[in-house]
């Protein structure tokens, strides 16, 4: 197993602004993108050209991981850049089939810890500590750093989502594709609210 990398400021700085990844959790997706991310020899097309415009010199790596490529020269994570977004939303068909296999092996393997939630199949009803554990799933198995405290009906099939994270300002990067999931996936429409303390300001994950 590799060893622990270390991340430059620029590099923490990159995670943060792109993906909203707090300081607190960088050192996590970081050592994950290195160990188990989709190299860059293994990616083809559209990607693979993508990645060729870096013009990484010999003694950097690239590793693809939940949407974003990881630039690590030897053990040090230099920076993070967002993956085109015609790219990821298609990325299978960029990367050779063993390379996608173990990257999607893993990533599932991530998530066997959810075996006490049970299945959910789309109904006319879904109530409201429903739609907070599948919303927490799929913001645990996309890496997007929210924590939803709870969730209020407002009518038919449409729920507000209260939430908090450590990095309140990157939190709209992740609005439409958690509302576009709800939408295509379990036929929910959703409101995202970031809770605020009484002086306004906003509650994050390290506060709890």
């Amino acid at each position: 197993m590799a060893k622990k990398p270390i991340i430059t400021k620029h590099g923490r700085t990159r995670m943060k602004e792109r993906r909203g990844i707090s300081e607190n959790s960088s050192d996590k997706i970081a050592k994950r993108a290195m160990e188990h991310g989709i190299k860059a020899d293994d990616t083809l097309d559209e990607l693979r050209k993508w990645i060729l415009n870096r013009k990484l010199d010999s003694l950097s790596s690239l590793y693809i991981y939940a949407g974003m490529a990881y630039i690590f020269r030897k053990n040090k994570l230099i920076t993070a850049i967002s993956i085109p977004e015609e790219i990821n939303k298609y990325l299978k068909a960029y990367v050779e089939k063993e390379a996608w296999d173990r990257y999607k092996k893993y990533r599932a393997s991530l998530h066997r810890n959810f075996h006490e939630e049970k299945p959910i199949q789309k109904s006319n009803y879904i109530d409201t500590k429903t739609v907070q554990a599948l919303v927490n799933r799929f913001c645990r198995e996309n890496e997007i750093p929210f924590v939803v405290v709870s969730v209020r009906h407002q009518y038919a099939r449409n729920f507000s989502v209260h939430f908090i994270s450590d990095c309140p300002e990157n939190d709209k990067m992740h609005f439409r594709k958690i509302r576009e999931w709800g939408e295509s996936e379990r036929d929910i429409k959703l409101t995202l609210i970031h809770d605020k303390n009484v002086d306004g300001s906003y509650i994050t994950i390290k506060d709890r």
